[in-house]
């Protein structure tokens, strides 16, 4: 036994190094909760690998920047961007190659005379937002035009909500039914969609439209719409007072066994207008 740890012992069982010992014990015990948290503030925060392996594999090197932060989700209205009613996007669609698209908005009023917006989505598709009761943005359904389709959810996609902080994730297991465009009342397809969304914190994006601090969810889908199974992952990028700046999506639908289609697309914004 050494000399230095015998006199220490021999203090400590004399109770003369005790009180020295109570009090440094009561000081870390009362330091442990402000150390926590300052650790918790100084932590790295950012993306898992096969997020960030995701998006950058969608949008391209370049792209997605560093984290910014993870403010909790206070007012999500002014990231939908209602100021702009114009926006082009180049599209990245794998393997058959690129294109632009337009994407325009336009408010109206539903029967009970809430905001309903509605975002044509290229040519074809025409989606439909609305504000809940606390808050929140939801897609209550798609309008395909070539398909001549109505898809309807219930309860909504979540797509911006509001109060969620960075990592929270949020399950909605949703009602679809497809109905027929110009028959409303007609039913062609129904089924189920499981929702797991999550808001990632917010990210620095640079596209040809500008660089911004975009607020970053992401969509997990999975179920089945009559005959077909669907699995669908979705990253959105919103900017506040601009809208979404970005996407990147990649879903599978399979029909039985005679029918696979797998589709990789994203998007990038170049221009806005009001």
């Amino acid at each position: 036994m050494r000399p230095e740890f015998s006199i220490v012992q021999k203090r400590v069982q004399d109770g003369r190094a005790t009180t020295g010992l109570s009090l440094l014990r009561a000081a870390l015990l009362a330091a442990l909760p402000a150390l926590a948290q300052a650790a918790g503030e100084a932590a790295p925060q950012g993306l898992a690998d096969e997020d960030r392996k995701a998006i950058v594999h969608g949008l391209g090197e370049g792209v997605l920047g560093p984290f910014v932060g993870a403010p909790a989700m206070d007012d999500p209205e002014p990231y939908l961007g209602l100021g702009v009613s114009n926006r082009r996007y180049r599209v990245i669609l794998r393997p058959e190659g690129e294109r632009h698209e337009s994407h325009r908005s336009r408010v109206e009023k539903d029967a009970s005379g809430g905001s309903v917006w509605r975002v044509g989505i290229g040519s074809p598709e025409v989606g439909v937002l609305k504000k809940t009761g606390d808050g929140s943005l939801v897609m209550a359904g798609i309008e395909d035009l070539n398909e001549g389709v109505v898809t309807r959810y219930d309860p909504p996609e979540p797509v911006l909500i509001k109060g969620v902080t960075a990592g929270q994730e949020h399950r909605v297991r949703m009602k679809v039914k497809v109905y027929e465009l110009d028959q409303p009342d007609t039913l062609k397809h129904e089924g189920r969609i499981d929702v797991t969304y999550r808001y990632l914190g917010v990210v620095k994006v640079a596209v040809p439209a500008g660089s911004f601090d975009a607020v970053l969810v992401r969509s997990i889908f999975k179920g089945r719409i009559g005959p077909a199974t669907v699995a669908d992952t979705q990253y959105r990028f919103f900017a506040k007072g601009v809208g979404m700046v970005a996407t990147v999506e990649r879903r599978d639908v399979t029909a039985l066994v005679l029918y696979h289609a797998q589709t990789d697309i994203s998007r990038l914004l170049v221009e806005k207008s009001p």
